[in-house]
């Protein structure tokens, strides 16, 4: 029996395994921002109708328009034309009945799955005297469909917009119409949004250093708010993907692909890489400047089960003689990663929080011997993995809950405070994991000791001397969360700055006697000034306990002393 992942059923910390393991290179290469992801139509799956569904629909469009008491109805030709490249036999012509919907044809399915690797050719049926791209405008009905306000982000594009909040995902190519990754970035954003989205060559001029989405078969959401301008740019024919590359008004758009493809590794999400002006932009940017296999990572990523046979093209046009022999099956195995993009996205995710976390701590001195690196890592990564085993069957859910739970727990350690109502998306940082060594705030921002804290609370997790879980409280006053077992619970908090601090006492969400943990970053201000309103004498429960993480940290000692000493402080 084999022993292989399924993409489709792989949990969150299965995944996180993969990445810990034979794609570890990888990983590391998205948490330092060196890969640029590449989007296909399998990210919004659950959100839009997919290849089969809108070959469907095309045909209904031209059943529905054709006059069968015609016989030079440009609909009724167009539809015979799109059923012979179905290459349908005899009986199947008779199992057709045109006075019945498309839906009602007992030969859809086989018809459907022999035009699902002939879309483009499909589409680029004439219709009499319509316009040639009638099929793709009001056949799939482009405009209604892909640029429907009423449409949501998926749990992908969720997932692509924290990364990018996070700074790690710079160059996104889509193959995709609709505009669900451009409506993510903004909804996870409380300013402008980070995201400058380029259509056509001279959108290009307005990305300056911002992130760029860069959608080179056109945006439905931009030619349905100006048709005149952007339906054009609609690319889905097989005369427009053979032309592409030639086409003025992309030239410049398709220059930039190809250095980025020359730059940087490339990760591929729902995207089945079929169609041949995608093919042929690697096999541009390979003449140029190629990735040599093996390498430091894998050059290109793929997510999927199996590697399909567009992507084994690509694979086959970049690698060149290295794609031979028993290199085949090893460049192929170590090109695809066996999650679909819902669990590698939110897997990436904690990933690259864990890794920012790990080298925020180890910037200090006193983490600088070998063994108290190790043993940051493992604390950071055991607090990750509990996160993971929170998966379930509905990814939408646990993507929001980790925005939420997040961005909540990242305003209080910096803050102190936390307004519910704002749904935006607050990174850990702004830069990739490799721009924080270089980076002068983690000198001062407290981070770091966060980062010492958050490794001690995982490694009190994996030893089981505490759970710790959400606290149920009312949001004005909730903690960070609840630690201890048993009856022997405390609210935890963690303040990052002193002003942080001074926040969660002045607001009454921490208060001083109560039974509770602060843990701090920086040495605080006087404790007489901090709670007004504290409850006089004694109450019969633990008084709050305070531990710094400077002083914690400050004599030398082994992992087991100084989580026994925290212990002790922390009375837990």
């Amino acid at each position: 029996m084999s022993n292989e992942v399924n993409a489709g059923t792989i949990s969150i910390l299965e995944t996180l395994n993969l990445l810990d393991g034979s794609f570890s290179s990888f990983a590391m290469g998205v948490a330092e921002g060196k890969y640029a992801f590449w989007l296909g139509s399998g990210i919004s799956r659950e959100r839009f109708p997919m290849l089969p569904d809108l070959i469907e629909k095309v045909l209904e469009y031209l059943r529905s328009h054709a006059d069968p008491a015609n016989d030079e109805c440009p609909h009724s030709i167009a539809l015979a034309e799109a059923l012979n490249l179905a290459t349908l036999s005899d009986d199947e012509r008779d199992q057709i009945d045109l006075a019945h919907p498309v839906s009602s044809w007992p030969v859809l399915p086989s018809i459907k799955g022999r035009l699902t690797n002939q879309y483009e050719q499909l589409l680029n049926i004439e219709v009499g005297d319509c316009a040639p791209d009638v099929l793709i405008w009001e056949g799939i009905d482009v405009a209604n469909t892909y640029a429907n306000p009423e449409v949501e982000p998926d749990a992908e594009h969720l997932g692509l917009a924290i990364l990018i909040k996070e700074g790690v995902v710079s160059e996104i190519a889509s193959a995709n119409w609709d505009g669900l990754v451009e409506k993510a970035v903004e909804t996870l954003s409380a300013d402008a949004s980070p995201l400058s989205v380029c259509v056509k060559s001279s959108d290009l001029q307005q990305a300056q250093n911002r992130p760029k989405l860069l959608k080179f078969h056109g945006c439905a959401v931009r030619a349905a708010e100006d048709e005149a301008v952007y339906r054009s740019y609609l690319v889905g024919r097989a005369s427009q993907i053979a032309n592409w590359a030639n086409s003025d008004n992309v030239k410049a758009l398709a220059g930039h692909l190809e250095v980025t493809i020359c730059e940087r590794p490339t990760l591929m999400l729902g995207l089945s890489v079929q169609d041949f002006n995608i093919q042929n932009l690697f096999g541009a940017a390979q003449a140029k400047l190629g990735w040599n296999w093996p390498g430091e990572r894998p050059s290109y990523v793929f997510s999927e089960q199996q590697v399909t046979p567009g992507q084994g093209s690509l694979l086959q046009i970049v690698y060149r003689d290295d794609y031979a022999g028993a290199n085949r099956a090893e460049i192929k195995n170590g090109s695809r990663i066996q999650a679909f993009a819902k669990p590698l996205l939110l897997a990436l995710i904690l990933y690259v929080l864990s890794e920012k976390i790990t080298r925020l701590a180890k910037t200090l001195p006193a983490l600088a011997d070998p063994p108290m690196a190790v043993w940051i890592t493992n604390g950071v990564v055991a607090l990750r993995n509990a996160i993971a085993a929170c998966d379930s069957d509905d990814r939408f859910e646990f993507t929001n809950e980790l925005i939420r739970s997040a961005s909540r727990m990242r305003r209080l350690l910096s803050v102190g405070t936390y307004d519910p109502v704002d749904v935006s998306y607050e990174p850990l940082t702004d830069r990739s994991a490799a721009e924080i060594v270089r980076n002068a705030d983690t000198q001062s921002n407290g981070l770091p000791e966060v980062g010492c804290a958050i490794a001690l609370l995982g490694h009190g997790l994996a030893n089981n001397f505490w759970t710790i879980g959400p606290a149920n409280e009312p949001e004005a006053t909730a903690a960070m969360a609840i630690i201890g077992e048993g009856e022997d619970r405390a609210r935890l908090f963690i303040a990052a700055t002193v002003g942080a601090e001074q926040r969660l006492y002045s607001d009454g969400r921490l208060r001083q006697g109560e039974n509770a943990i602060l843990i701090r970053a920086q040495p605080s201000y006087d404790t007489m000034q901090r709670s007004p309103s504290r409850a006089p004498g004694r109450t019969g429960k633990l008084r709050t306990r305070e531990v710094t993480i400077p002083e914690l940290f400050s004599a030398e000692t082994s992992p087991e002393q100084l989580m026994e000493k925290f212990r002790s402080e922390a009375a837990i």
